[in-house]
């Protein structure tokens, strides 16, 4: 299970108001498919990386998950869920990492 920093608590509760402005059609998929999936969390990352950049883009807010070993890539990155019912595919976009310039 993933663990929420202190520092991700803006984002789930100081401003639901903001990403409701901002970023609710991706916060709605992003529901939708976990609430779909038994919310096995490996089974949505694509609508969570969308989500995840809506929020950056709009409200400069940045996924942080505390301890995580610099030397592998997180979880949540991974384009390959290996529990997933199904691969992400090429059109389902690419993992979303604040800083990173599109290539």
């Amino acid at each position: 299970m993933e663990s929420v920093s202190l520092r991700a608590a803006p984002l789930s509760v100081a401003r639901p108001a903001d990403i409701n402005t901002h970023c609710l059609a991706e916060f709605r998929k992003h529901w939708e498919c976990l609430d779909d999936r038994n919310h096995q969390l490996w089974q949505c990352r694509p609508a969570e990386w969308k989500l995840n950049k809506c929020v950056f883009d709009n409200l400069k807010l940045e996924k942080k998950i505390p301890d995580q070993p610099s030397n592998v890539t997180p979880v949540e990155l991974r384009s390959k869920q290996i529990f997933a019912d199904f691969p992400v595919g090429p059109g389902e976009g690419k993992p979303f990492i604040a800083g990173q310039t599109k290539q």
